[in-house]
């Protein structure tokens, strides 16, 4: 049994298709702090310079909701191989970057703190079973400015 389970395994993994081709693609991203400026809040990639008052690290990460289509494949889809998807598709909730950040802010705002320093976005991933999710993250040094 162990040797026919060996060979399927075998008869699979020799099946299994490569990834042939990734489409371009380009991507601008700009973040508006006004909002959060006009209340009084900081928020900066770099070092406070000034005095303040140490409150702590805020991370927040937000994942999608996904779910999987057995529709045809549409124009561009692609299964989690990397391949042109044929019998369904992954199907991803779009993320919206200031819905983390505004997270964030409140999170910082509970904690007393009137500043994010050292402020991030960065992508992040988990993996389902055999699915990879692509996430964000949003982190800052929650300070209070003196």
């Amino acid at each position: 049994m162990k040797r026919i389970t060996f060979i399927t395994c075998l008869l699979f993994a020799g099946c299994a298709s490569q990834l042939t081709h990734i489409p371009a693609e380009t991507e601008t991203l700009g973040f508006d702090f006004r909002p959060y400026s006009a209340k009084g809040f900081l928020i900066t990639p770099g070092t406070y310079q000034g005095d303040y008052d140490a409150i702590g690290m805020v991370t927040f990460i937000m994942w999608p909701e996904m779910n999987y289509s057995k529709a045809q494949r549409r124009q561009n889809t692609f299964n989690t191989d990397g391949q042109p998807s044929t019998a369904g598709y992954w199907e991803r909730d779009v993320i919206v970057p200031d819905t983390a950040i505004s997270n964030a802010y409140r999170q910082a705002l509970s904690m007393g703190a009137d500043a994010l320093a050292h402020f991030e976005i960065r992508p992040v991933t988990k993996t389902v079973e055999h699915v990879v999710v692509l996430g964000m993250e949003v982190s800052g040094y929650a300070i209070k400015r003196k």
